[in-house]
């Protein structure tokens, strides 16, 4: 005979009884303001909750249902103790998950198998203080349906040649393989019972179950050859997937979910002596629309590290709608035995790889033993540092600084962002040049070393493909510092010029966009004087050589600066080493430690003023929105034209889903913020 084993709202369940303030009161275990009810408790479900039933709509059946987050390292440990008391009467045991399996009591012959079940139930009981219903049947099936039917806390035996007559009068939906479109699709063909389904032949079962039919007639007659296997066979995919508590739009907090996902399923893989070829993302936008990509690696691997960027290409590609995310989920598939890939010492990639897997096995010891949180990744400790959350965006940004009293720009109503390498932070800056903070306790210093000048215009920002220690707020900050009342950057790019331009409007200095150019051979610093120059100047960027002729013609706006001083990378010669390792690393060379100090720039401390100031005005903004003028084809708004473009997308991609309201309050946003033709 064989005992099928099922917990009782198992999550919920453990909740209850690791917290006795929580026994006997509604229970849910899922997203705390978002995502669905993974558990419910049986005082939740007398509500009317289910699982899979989203949160929000719980709480509404329920006001005083407690929602838990889940703890899925304690609900393991509760399986494997749930599952050594049937150890203690057979070694046959088939995990079937982490709350139901099977137990097979045919070699057991001091119990009857129903005593067996009651002793089990019973030890559970007393030690772990949750509930199990169990079946006792002459095969799987007939256990399954047995312990599942009278739950909660229910014991059903079906003696030996009697299943059919157990499973005759069951709807048909408790067989095995029929989901709620089979079961409607066989009601509505007149088999709504499993003893209709037994009467009925399998070739003309077939017409509605296909392939299965044989099996689905079997089933419906008692009949289950499936065996107890004690070790549960390899899992074909490991995946795993996080709903959020609300939508995102921040690439680098998904990425980091992702990045920890991969650690999780890789170190399980590992355990199990598996490795993967197939990386699978899928996202879920905040319309429930998806997008999946995937690749597969030249060779196995079952080294996270070794597919972190492809992670975040395919996000990138799988996110491919301006829309935000509600859900991200990695898989790993086509899975292969590890030991078959590893590879012998002979080569330098293979005692990296070597050395790699030594690696990771320590770390999956480390965590089993002292917990995940003993050794973190940089994804782990980003996450940590963002408390788990994603990013602020501008519009909270100004909200949180309005709340707190800090003053935006005057004029541009905003607050600027600033990079650096692990995150964009908002930061706030005062509204007048006087009250930089900083400017007057470091003259108070005698900081003598810096040059009390009126323009420093050769700054280098860390946007020119790392060639700067320097951020867009650190070069403020310095020139505001020193007295400065026109400061410039000359990036060979101008991808610094709006968070620059901001930072200095900000703190009363009068900003310069430049950039370094060759000009037939001719290296010269020209700086935009106004929009039209700014254009030339984006213009000249885009050309891989610029000739005189070329120059002539794109010159209009631009104010040319023939010695604006050394270009200023770092901010004391103390950094020179760091801003010499960085350069090795963006030119892929080696560094030399005996050249470190030679960094083709000079430091702030060590620059002096620009011979030549610019004396003409500036009229180069950045604080209004401009985007290409589009004309629509008749004589209509762009805004109404691209009303016109997305009503009819929307019945070419959802023709039997109504998404108009949604469409219409997104065009509405696009026309308060006066974005049409920047979509258009």
């Amino acid at each position: 005979m064989i005992l099928h084993l099922d917990a009782d709202a198992f999550f919920a369940s453990v909740e209850q009884a690791s917290d006795s303030r929580l026994r006997r009161k509604p229970v849910a275990v899922g997203g705390s303001a978002r995502g669905v009810v993974a558990s419910a408790s049986y005082e939740a479900r007398r509500c009317g909750i289910t699982s899979a039933m989203p949160v929000a709509r719980a709480r509404k059946l329920c006001p005083r249902l407690i929602v838990i987050p889940g703890d899925f390292e304690k609900y393991e440990h509760f399986s494997r103790m749930m599952f050594s008391y049937a150890y203690d009467f057979t070694p046959s045991v088939e995990v079937g998950s982490i709350d139901e399996g099977y137990a097979d009591l045919g070699g057991n012959r001091k119990k009857p198998p129903e005593d067996i079940a009651a002793a089990i139930r019973r030890a559970v009981r007393e030690t772990l203080r949750i509930t199990l219903s169990g079946g006792v049947g002459a095969n799987k099936l007939v256990s399954q349906v047995a312990s599942k039917l009278r739950k909660p806390d229910a014991l059903i035996a079906v003696p030996s040649g009697t299943e059919r007559e157990f499973l005759a009068p069951l709807d048909n939906h408790w067989l095995p393989g029929i989901g709620p479109l089979l079961s409607r699709t066989l009601r509505e063909a007149g088999l709504p019972r499993i003893t209709d389904i037994a009467a009925t032949p399998p070739d003309q079962l077939s017409l509605f179950a296909g392939k299965s039919a044989r099996e689905l007639w079997n089933f419906a007659h008692g009949r289950d050859e499936r065996p107890v296997v004690p070790e549960s066979p390899s899992a074909k995919s490991y995946s795993e997937q996080t709903t959020f508590e609300s939508d995102i739009t921040d690439e680098a907090y998904a990425l980091a979910i992702l990045r920890g996902m991969a650690d999780r399923l890789f170190a399980k893989a590992r355990a199990e002596g598996q490795a993967t070829r197939t990386i699978t993302v899928r996202i879920r936008y905040n319309d429930f629309d998806e997008s999946t990509r995937s690749q597969s690696l030249d060779e196995p691997t079952d080294l996270e590290t070794q597919v972190y960027g492809l992670i975040a290409a395919l996000l990138r590609k799988a996110w491919e709608r301006r829309v935000s995310l509600r859900l991200v989920s990695l898989k790993l598939g086509n899975l292969y035995k590890a030991c078959l890939f590893q590879e012998l010492d002979l080569f330098p990639s293979a005692k990296n790889s070597t050395v790699l897997h030594r690696a990771a096995g320590a770390v999956d010891a480390i965590r089993e033993r002292h917990g995940k949180s003993a050794i973190l990744r940089g994804h782990d400790l980003w996450l940590k540092k963002q408390d788990d959350q994603p990013r602020p965006t501008l519009r909270e940004c100004e909200m949180r600084n309005v709340e707190c009293g800090i003053t935006a720009h005057p004029r541009s109503g905003s607050l600027p962002f600033i990079s650096n390498d692990s995150a964009v932070a908002p930061v706030a800056f005062p509204a007048t040049h006087s009250t930089y903070p900083g400017r007057h306790e470091a003259l108070a210093r005698g900081c003598s070393s810096f040059p009390i000048s009126n323009s420093l215009l050769n700054f280098r920002s860390c946007y020119s493909f790392m060639d700067s220690l320097l951020t867009p707020e650190k070069i403020v900050r310095l020139a505001a510092e020193a007295g400065c009342e026109t400061v410039g950057i000359c990036d060979p790019n101008l991808h610094a010029a709006v968070p620059f331009y901001q930072a200095a409007k900000a703190s009363g200095l009068r900003p310069l966009i430049g950039a370094e150019l060759m000009v037939a051979g001719t290296k010269r610093c020209a700086y935009a004087q106004n929009q039209g120059g700014y254009a030339n100047l984006c213009r000249l960027l885009s050309e891989k050589s610029v000739t005189r002729d070329f120059w002539e013609a794109h010159s209009d706006g631009l104010a040319v600066v023939r010695d604006p001083g050394p270009p200023i990378r770092m901010e004391s010669p103390s950094d020179a080493r760091a801003l010499r390792i960085l350069q090795s690393i963006r030119t892929l060379t080696l560094f030399d430690e005996t050249h470190a100090e030679k960094t083709g720039g000079a430091s702030f401390v060590e620059a002096r003023s620009s011979d030549e100031i610019i004396e003409s005005d500036f009229a180069i903004d950045f604080e209004t929105l401009r985007f290409p003028r589009f004309d629509p084809p008749d004589a209509c708004t762009p805004q109404e034209f691209l009303s016109r473009l997305a009503h009819a997308g929307l019945k070419t991609r959802y023709p039997s889903a109504d998404h108009r309201a949604q469409l219409e309050t997104e065009l509405a946003i696009i026309a308060e913020v006066g974005y049409a033709e920047y979509f258009l």
